[in-house]
């Protein structure tokens, strides 16, 4: 278990390189694919329909700039 805590300080994203790693340590590069897999596919399929439920861009560019510009405000 240290290695995979050591494994995912090195990159970006400890959680995610750790979930790969110990997918890696329990069934080889099988099950660190899988593992891959398990933790970055959910979010490509829900950005990927997401996208297909937006029609309004115009509504969903307002709403982001509106997101973003609150963030500006409080962590700028």
């Amino acid at each position: 278990m240290l290695d995979a805590i050591t494994v995912g300080q090195i990159t970006p994203g400890p959680l995610l390189s750790t979930a790969s790693f110990i997918g890696y340590l329990l069934q080889g590069w099988t099950g660190a694919g899988l593992a891959t897999l398990g933790i970055f596919g959910p979010a490509f399929l829900m950005i990927a329909c997401s996208g297909y439920s937006c029609h309004d861009w115009s509504a969903a560019r307002k709403f982001l700039m509106c997101c973003l510009a609150s963030m500006l405000q409080r962590w700028g």
